[in-house]
């Protein structure tokens, strides 16, 4: 808001106005202290110029009756009388009328009066006869009279001092109540209009209207107070404007940002499944290009190794790579050099293995912004992401694939080839004893170990068939095992029971197709040699965190000195135990019958991480 400037001030205005109406107050004060002073001895004045003519009928009285004895002395002594006159005539407060007011009409009548007095004074003291003391009483009278203009002129004028004191009053009171009601219309028009504008103004700013005005025009402080709140309004209705506008721009960009977000989620999502499905890679570069318009995309993917490289663009047909040559994948049939555009690129690669480039291509007069850059990064690190697990998950695949192969042969040569090496071997025998001509109960024996040998090989292959198909489903190891013994109970003939009583301790699909294997070898153990009535198999957990898995019987038991390390079940059995990271222990149970116990510690713990997070 611009600075204001005062060239009048309320406060310099109202005090003015008190001024005046102090200093009406004061004048009036001093006029009226000035005018009572004035009046301090008029009454006295008054009193003793009355009294004067009382004393002087005193006096013609004491001539008239100066002989008559019954007359009182203080009454018939006419110099005492006279005495009595000059004491008044003289009065310090009196005869001050007569001096020092120039030419004032009291100065005149008290020095006419006092001319007069020593006149008839004279006359007074020599008047002896009736003649003469009737002429003094007429003289007496006309001085009467003449104290009566004094009287009359000192009451007159004072008189006029209370009028002029009433004038005076009456004026000031005026001037005072016309300066109230001026400096009141004053305040009403200039302040408490203006304020109650301002107020007005204030509540509607308060309310969001900001084209709100108060309309007061003055060089003083509520006109800069106006000003400063017209100001005021202006500004806010200008930063209110921007802020909408900053407002929507960020909207607009927050609505870009969360579509891009989706993208990535998106595209998260369906490249784990295929990141190799051109159509989805299409689909995903096609909506991020509608939320970072005006870009465009395009991947190229190559290998390190490879001398070729594939342009997956929205623009390219459906389904379809363009192949290109290596390293520039601008060379591609579809991808036209454009001098208005540039490009940026985003390296497509994970843990050091490159997948390819992403390419965005932009205006040259709309460089990239920095959440477009940001949201291409992302979008090129969750393709490499899903490359990578896509790369990872075939090679997983591949491993698998080798490994169950490898099982498969080990499976093979531990029991069938041996079968069929054992049928090789009595075949030759036969024809030796044919060729020999032996008796034909030998001949017959080595019919029936070859037809035993087939019959066991025949059961081998049946196994191996069973176990190649043997699949855990996502129900986990306890549905499995509870197939298995519901399987075998039937086949058997005998109650099995199964005790699983592994806590929330996940296993590997590997750790559990090993544990079910070890317990299907055992349960057919038990129902080719043991000959018993009851099983069981028990799966639980050690305070190590270590898997038990035991399967008993109450059978017969191994017989005593015999050797099971020929045998190819447990040979296998021990292999699927070594390949646990554990072991398999076979041995006679205490009260008859044979335990089988595996023993493995799951690869959840081998993970320091997950070790110390089920520690705690």
């Amino acid at each position: 808001m611009k600075e204001q400037t005062l060239k009048t001030s309320i406060i310099t205005r109202y005090g003015l106005i008190l001024g005046v109406i102090i200093g009406l107050s004061m004048i009036g004060m001093l006029g009226s202290m000035l005018i009572a002073e004035s009046l301090d001895n008029d009454a006295e004045n008054i009193n003793i110029s009355g009294s004067l003519r009382m004393q002087a009928y005193r006096i013609s009285q004491a001539l008239l009756l100066q002989d008559n004895p019954d007359m009182p002395e203080d009454l018939g002594n006419i110099a005492l009388q006279i005495t009595a006159f000059e004491d008044r005539l003289y009065k310090p407060s009196l005869k001050q009328i007569g001096y020092g007011h120039g030419d004032h009409p009291l100065e005149k009548d008290y020095l006419a009066v006092e001319n007069l007095w020593h006149a008839l004074k004279n006359d007074i003291i020599r008047a002896q006869t009736d003649e003469e003391i009737s002429a003094v009483t007429l003289e007496i009278n006309h001085f009467v009279l003449q104290v009566d203009e004094l009287v009359f002129h000192l009451q007159q004028g004072s008189e006029n001092k209370v009028r002029l004191l009433r004038t005076m009053e009456g004026i000031i009171l005026f001037a005072t109540l016309m300066t109230g009601f001026l400096a009141l219309y004053n305040v009403f028009y200039n302040v408490v209009e203006p304020l109650r504008s301002m107020v007005h103004a204030a509540n509607k700013i308060r309310q969001g209207n900001f084209d709100a005005q108060v309309f007061y025009e003055a060089d003083d402080e509520l006109g800069v107070l106006a000003r400063g709140i017209n100001d005021m309004a202006a500004d806010l209705s200008q930063l209110y404007e921007n802020l909408e506008t900053k407002v929507a721009t960020k909207t607009a960009k927050l609505k870009r940002l969360n579509d891009s977000l989706v993208v990535l989620y998106q595209a998260s999502l369906s490249l784990s499944d295929d990141a190799k499905n051109v159509d989805e890679i299409q689909r995903i570069l096609r909506k991020m290009e509608a939320s970072i318009a005006p870009i465009s995309l395009s991947l190229c993917l190559s290998t390190e190794s490879s001398q070729q490289a594939f342009n997956i663009s929205p623009a390219s047909d459906s389904g379809k790579e363009v192949e290109c040559i290596k390293p520039n994948c601008g060379k591609c049939p579809f991808a036209h050099v454009n001098k208005m555009l540039s490009e940026r690129t985003f390296a497509i690669e994970k843990n050091g293995q490159e997948f390819g480039l992403l390419i965005a291509s932009y205006p040259k007069d709309s460089p990239l912004l920095e959440w477009q850059k940001f949201t291409l990064k992302n979008l090129a690190e969750t393709l490499s992401a899903a490359f990578s697990l896509s790369q990872q998950s075939e090679q997983s695949h591949h491993l698998s694939l080798m490994e169950e192969r490898a099982v498969i042969a080990r499976e093979l040569h531990d029991s069938l080839a041996q079968s069929l090496s054992y049928l090789k071997l009595q075949v030759a025998r036969l024809e030796r004893l044919k060729q020999k001509d032996d008796s034909e109960k030998q001949q017959q024996d080595a019919i029936n170990d070859i037809r035993d040998g087939l019959s066991s090989a025949y059961r081998q292959l049946r196994e191996l068939l069973t176990t190649f198909r043997l699949e855990i489903k996502e129900s986990g190891l306890e549905a499995a095992l509870q197939g298995t013994v519901a399987e075998y109970s039937e086949k058997i003939q005998i109650p099995i029971q199964l005790h699983y009583l592994l806590e929330h301790l996940p296993l590997t699909a590997n750790e559990e197709i090993h544990a079910l294997q070890i317990v299907r070898e055992s349960l057919s153990n038990v129902n080719r040699h043991s000959q018993a009535e009851h099983a069981s198999v028990s799966v639980r957990q050690l305070a190590s965190k270590q898997v038990i898995i035991s399967i008993e019987d109450d059978g017969v038991g191994l017989p005593e000195n015999i050797s099971i390390q020929g045998h190819y079940g447990t040979i296998i059995m021990q292999e699927r135990a070594l390949s646990l990271a554990g072991s398999v222990n076979i041995d006679n149970r205490k009260g008859g019958g044979v335990i089988v116990t595996l023993t493995f510690t799951p690869n959840f713990l081998n993970d320091p991480k997950n070790k110390a997070s089920s520690e705690l």
